[in-house]
């Protein structure tokens, strides 16, 4: 696994922790709606769309 790889997996995951408070937050009112959340999820999404990239590049190697 690349230093990239791994990086990627430690923000996916501090990301996801992230979206679930957003959630949270929502859920009970404390914010104003889902838009902080959409946010992580896409983030999220691109962050994953370039690990993937990463492990095929890493496979053609």
């Amino acid at each position: 696994m690349s230093v990239r790889s791994e990086t990627l997996g430690e923000v996916i995951e501090w990301l996801k922790a992230q979206a679930d408070s957003e959630w949270e937050c929502a859920q009970e009112g404390l914010c104003e709606g889902y838009d902080g959340y959409d946010a992580y999820t896409r983030t999220i999404e691109h962050c994953q769309d370039m690990l993937l990239d990463d492990t095929a590049e890493h496979g053609k190697a």
